[in-house]
């Protein structure tokens, strides 16, 4: 959470940030004063220490190697690492003369990091290293908040708790270092005291709180319920303080329960196997958690080690840490999932817990709770808005990573509204009727877009149903040509839907990063070519959609034809700019609606049809009633293209197939006409032409 999504950073040179930045860590020491109930360290009480020459064969290496970064942090953590204050300090004078006598690039960009429990930092030892590096040293302290939270977990080997220790030491640590960052981790029997850990961490000046719920599989029932309680209640305090821009917890991040697009699965969650720890033997790891004193599966211990001080680094170990990412440890369900935006994995945990020395491998205990927070988080900003009157941060970054990804990414779901038979038609069906959807619907529908996480997308004149709050929030309105909706936000993608294209001049009030529908029909195909190049400067993208094109004459399809490669002659020469033509713009692959896939149609008598299609022909044939689509088993197989047996041997992927017209002339949604084909075959041609 800040409204920003910004993190404040410790005392650092300004030049170092998260890109540019190498990371180098030495154990050096698996010995702890604190036995901590929930640590990652689950065996860091061997009593082993670093020595100092290997330490310096660690850093001969590792300044022998071509520099990646432009600068590094040399990180020392334990156990303790506070308990040996003389080692470090001789490391840090060793590190600093090698880069030196080394003319090395990092010998005026580097720093070196302490993460420390806290308990010792006013210690003369850690004062003095302090104030010998004070140019060049950050410290962290972590203290998990309240004295009851905090003493639950980490204990003195007396028994007592240390945070006494540790907050007498805060202020001292705020003077030195403007400290405003403190990591924070929950399990099962102390979520009862987040609300007020937070709030007792920001009472002491601590404005950024890293938090999150552990990893391992500690669970019980009722948890989901209690971490949604406290989330809650954390957010209705932050709201009510006016906090959001002064203090910042990570459950509350702008980016969480956001779907992830394919350019983020790519990458990693972590540094993971582009940074170097290093155990107190000497041995290279791709991160700390991967130390033998960190795994707690005697089978995996040491099975990651990437090398050592003696023999340098193996690249074929490494290599499976170059190929990490999320995609590589992601099953299905975590692909298609539609808030996995935020939803973290530790690389050393998932080793650990495969039982299998495997990293391509991704446990998933904490699902349900990251769904409780993605909840949680929806909640803080929608309230941020209604207060504020402002598009949240969490709504901006959706709807840029949607407009980015053209609206289609896998595991996205639509919901539409059909407001009223008198809104306009959008593809391939006619409108009948004359009833208007109920607020009582309409306010049912809204929930469930909400809870299962779909963009609603709004038929027809929406003013008297949406609330302000409702339009600060991403959505999609479709709207006929001329329509003026004054409700419009910069989080709200328009599109213009126009069939009688001699109109088109005369009612275009248009904003350009929205859309427009073309609809083609028997009688409006000769000005095709037409619209296209008056809409074509307006619009981001314009779509062809072809209406009642079973009924078209063999001269309207020869006409289509003809129009389209006139098209498509303007697209490739230029004319019409960046501007993407469906189906001809060949970056626009997947074009299909997806209707009972993908998107579904809620109608103004409170049922649920694959598209408004099936309303308007067969509005007694619903999926389901409104209330009931959560539980209703909905058969995406049948509508799946994938699942064609026709489809599926198809390798035109420009084809928008048109579900409703399948069951219309086979009987069959899955199984197009041979003139859809057709059609279809003519415009992959043009766009493989492109």
């Amino acid at each position: 959470m800040s409204k920003n999504g910004e993190i404040m950073m410790g005392t650092l040179p300004k030049s170092f940030n998260e890109g540019n930045v190498q990371d180098v860590t030495f154990s050096i020491t698996e010995d702890c004063n604190l036995r901590c109930k929930y640590c990652y360290m689950v065996h860091k009480n061997s009593f082993r220490v670093m020595s100092f020459e290997t330490a310096k064969r660690a850093v001969d290496y590792v300044l022998s190697q071509p520099p990646v970064k432009e600068a590094v942090i040399w990180d020392f953590i334990g156990g303790e690492p506070t308990l040996e204050m003389g080692l470090i300090d001789k490391i840090t004078d060793y590190i600093k003369f090698k880069q030196y006598t080394l003319e090395h690039p990092w010998h005026k960009n580097h720093a070196f990091f302490i993460g420390t429990n806290g308990v010792l930092y006013g210690s003369d030892e850690v004062q003095k290293y302090i104030a010998k590096n004070r140019r060049r040293i950050d410290m962290g302290i972590t203290i998990d908040g309240t004295k009851d939270k905090h003493d639950l977990q980490r204990v003195k080997p007396d028994g007592s708790g240390s945070y006494d220790d540790v907050s007498k030491n805060i202020p001292l640590w705020k003077e030195q270092f403007g400290a405003s960052m403190t990591k924070v981790t929950f399990a099962s029997d102390d979520l009862v005291y987040l609300k007020e850990s937070i709030v007792h961490l920001w009472d002491m000046g601590i404005q950024y709180i890293a938090a999150n719920v552990v990893f391992e599989d500690v669970w019980k029932d009722g948890d989901k319920e209690t971490y949604y309680e406290q989330l809650i209640s954390l957010a209705d305090y932050i709201i009510e303080n006016k906090m959001w821009d002064t203090n910042s917890v990570r459950f509350f991040d702008p980016n969480v329960g956001i779907q992830s697009d394919m350019q983020n699965a790519e990458g990693n969650y972590c540094g993971t196997g582009k940074m170097l720890a290093i155990d107190c033997d000497g041995n290279f790891f791709p991160c700390v958690r991967f130390i033998d004193f960190c795994i707690a599966n005697d089978k995996s211990k040491n099975s990651a080690c990437i090398g050592n001080c003696y023999d340098g680094i193996n690249r074929d170990k490494l290599r499976p840490f170059e190929n990490l990412s999320i995609a590589s440890i992601s099953d299905k369900e975590c692909e298609e999932c539609q808030v996995s935006s935020g939803c973290f994995a530790c690389a050393g945990f998932n080793f650990d817990d495969s039982g299998k020395s495997t990293i391509f491998y991704r446990a998933k205990y904490m699902c349900e709770m990251q769904k409780v927070q993605v909840k949680a988080n929806k909640y803080f900003w929608r309230r941020f808005s209604e207060v504020t009157g402002e598009v949240s941060p969490h709504e901006r970054r959706k709807y840029t990573l949607y407009q980015k990804n053209s609206w289609k990414m896998q595991g996205l779901e639509y919901l539409y509204f059909l407001l009223s038979d008198e809104g306009p038609s959008f593809c391939n069906y006619e409108t009948n009727g004359d009833s208007k959807m109920s607020v009582e619907v309409f306010y049912n529908a809204q929930i469930l877009a909400r809870e299962r996480n779909m963009i609603p997308v709004y038929v027809g004149d929406s003013k008297k149903y949406l609330t302000q709050t409702d339009n600060l929030e991403v959505s999609v309105k479709i709207l006929e040509f001329g329509d003026d909706d004054e409700t419009i936000s910069d989080v709200q993608h328009i599109i213009y839907v126009c069939e009688r294209f001699d109109e088109i001049n005369e009612k275009t009030k248009i904003v350009r990063h929205n859309s427009c529908v073309l609809l083609v029909t028997n009688e409006n195909i000769s000005g095709l070519l037409n619209a296209v190049n008056s809409v074509a400067t307006k619009f981001t993208k314009i779509n062809i959609i072809k209406k009642n094109f079973c009924d078209w004459s063999n001269i309207t399809v020869d006409s289509y034809n003809l129009q389209m490669s006139q098209i498509l002659a303007n697209l490739s020469c230029g004319t019409y700019g960046k501007t993407h033509i469906n189906p001809l713009s060949s970056e626009d692959n997947g074009f299909d609606c997806e209707a009972g896939v993908s998107s579904y149609t809620v109608a103004p008598n409170g049922y649920v049809y694959p598209c408004p299609a099936f309303y308007y022909e067969t509005p007694d044939e619903p999926l389901c009633h409104i209330s009931q689509l959560n539980d209703y088993k909905i058969e995406k197989n049948l509508f799946d293209r994938n699942e064609s047996p026709v489809c599926k041997k198809c390798d035109n992927h420009n084809c928008r197939r048109c579900v409703f017209d399948n069951k219309r002339h086979t009987g069959n949604v899955n199984i197009p006409t041979h003139l859809q084909c057709e059609i279809s075959l003519v415009e992959v041609e043009s766009s493989i032409v492109l």
